[in-house]
C-alpha cells in the first residue's frame, strides 16, 4: 500500500534536524513499492540554503493498515 512518509533531515556534524517534511500516501517518495526518491531542496527550516556537508533523512514510514516502519538514507549536499 502506499504510505505517509515523515521525513527528517539531520546533519551529520551537529546531529540537528534541519529540515522536516510529510510526503503524502502516492506522491514520490510514498507510493506502494520501493522507492528511490526522497525529494529535498536543500533548505533548511527557515528556508534558508542548508551548508554543504554529510547529511541523513530519517524516514518514518506510516502504512495504512497502521504498520510503522524506520528507514535512514545517507545524502551529501
Amino acid at each position: 500500500d502506499d504510505a505517509e512518509v515523515d521525513v527528517t533531515i539531520v546533519s551529520n556534524e551537529t546531529n540537528i534536524p534541519v529540515k522536516m517534511f510529510t510526503i503524502s500516501p502516492g506522491h514520490n517518495g510514498g507510493k506502494n513499492g520501493k522507492n528511490k526518491l526522497i525529494y529535498w531542496d536543500g533548505r533548511d527550516l527557515s528556508q534558508k540554503e542548508a551548508e554543504k556537508g554529510e547529511y541523513k533523512a530519517e524516514l518514518r514510514i506510516k502504512y495504512k493498515s497502521g504498520e510503522i516502519e524506520k528507514r535512514i538514507i545517507r545524502l551529501v549536499k
